[in-house]
């Protein structure tokens, strides 16, 4: 498996992804609440399409999402590529303003605002 970083995330849980003989994990957590930490957290079983992980918002880090969505393109037979190198967040605040500008494009809010 390539080595792929998490730059952020969030645990809202106790306990964790149990390994299994022959189970790969599928990260290695270093900080935990500003401290200093190694634990494996995951799984990840290719063979038979699992994955597995606590950190919540994982796949908003674009490293991570790139590197599952391209392991699933691989599985599919399809090419690899590379996502975009936005957060989820940031993805999402575009496509927001977007539908802001169509919306801003098409109604009259002088119109709307003043009374006629």
């Amino acid at each position: 498996m390539e080595n792929v970083g998490i730059r952020g995330g969030y645990e809202i849980h106790r306990g964790g992804v149990p390994q299994y003989a022959g189970d790969e994990p599928l990260i290695m957590i270093t900080e935990r609440n500003g401290k200093t930490t190694k634990q494996l957290d995951g799984v990840l079983r290719e063979k038979e399409l699992i994955v597995g992980i606590t950190l919540h918002d994982s796949l908003g880090d674009p490293n991570f999402r790139s590197f599952v969505l391209n392991m699933a393109r691989e599985l599919a037979g399809l090419p690899r590529r590379n996502s975009s190198a936005s957060s989820s967040i940031e993805l999402l605040l575009s496509q927001v303003d977007r539908l802001a500008s169509i919306i801003e494009d098409k109604l009259d809010i002088d119109f709307m605002v003043n009374d006629n």
